[in-house]
């Protein structure tokens, strides 16, 4: 899920390497393109760290050929999860744009992106693989953002874990692909468990 925070879009998503579990890797965000071309970072946007008392993961930024990486630690007592609190999509200032070769005024106007994904696995053979995933394209306008779900009211607050209990949420903006996600966390903020549910019907 995205949702407007001026003057960035905050990023909230779970992200869990599936397969390893020896020792910890440093999971890379940075902001991608989403044309139809070969994905590469984006020339407007970047990722952007966020820190303060509601953030609970920890995060720090690097920079790797002039492209700003925010790094995420996946660590084997978490099953190699992170929920992703830290990070933000940031519109560069129209004239640090200015300043960067090649770009053009028709690139401003692009304000659709991919957050990436990037994990280094070391192997026995001493090299290393590579994973990397990217999100669905996310439109980094304030339009976009004030289309974005809002709920209102939900008609349960708990139920039993066994379930078989009917929640009604209403609000606005909702669309038949979307999804409620339930998190469950632990002692430390731990994500232990997560389930998602696509929603009937428009409210």
């Amino acid at each position: 899920m995205f949702f407007f925070l001026p003057p960035f879009l905050r990023i909230s998503a779970l992200s869990q390497l599936m397969g390893y579990n020896e020792k910890p890797v440093n999971l890379q965000m940075f902001i991608g393109t989403a044309d139809d071309r070969y994905l590469r970072p984006h020339a407007f946007y970047q990722v952007h760290r966020i820190t303060g008392k509601t953030v609970a993961t920890a995060s720090q930024e690097i920079i790797i050929s002039s492209t700003k990486v925010l790094e995420i630690p996946l660590l084997p007592e978490n099953n190699m999860s992170a929920s992703i609190d830290c990070a933000g999509i940031l519109k560069l200032r129209n004239s640090d744009i200015e300043l960067r070769k090649g770009e053009t005024d028709i690139g401003r106007k692009n304000t659709r992106v991919r957050v990436v994904f990037r994990v280094h696995i070391p192997q026995p053979n001493g090299k290393v693989l590579s994973l990397q995933a990217a999100s669905i394209p996310v439109e980094c306008s304030q339009r976009s953002a004030q289309e974005l779900p809002q709920v209102e009211k939900a008609s349960l607050t708990g139920c039993l874990v066994s379930g078989g209990e009917e929640m009604v949420i209403t609000g606005s903006n909702f669309f038949p692909e979307s999804k409620v996600m339930f998190l469950e966390k632990g002692p430390g903020k731990r994500l232990v468990h997560t389930a998602s549910h696509t929603q009937g019907g428009n409210p």
